[in-house]
């Protein structure tokens, strides 16, 4: 997940909403919903961490999930 922003006015802005990325899918398996033959296994989210941009003038951070799912027993 990749949240951008301009420096400096949006700068604590974008920071806190990496944060709150983070807190709202590491953990919870319910924040996914995958089809009938899967289920969530876990859900890990990590960072935020800096994100690329194209100039000094936007910043970036981007919160990494790693979903894992299991194919249910028929």
């Amino acid at each position: 997940v990749k949240i951008y922003g301009q420096q400096p006015v949006d700068y604590r802005s974008v920071d806190l909403l990496g944060y709150y990325v983070r807190e709202l899918f590491h953990d919870r398996r319910t924040s996914f919903t995958p089809d009938a033959d899967w289920h969530v296994i876990d859900v890990r989210a990590r960072g935020p961490m800096m994100a690329p941009t194209d100039d000094e003038k936007e910043v970036g951070r981007v919160v990494s999930l790693t979903i894992r799912l299991q194919r249910k027993e028929t």
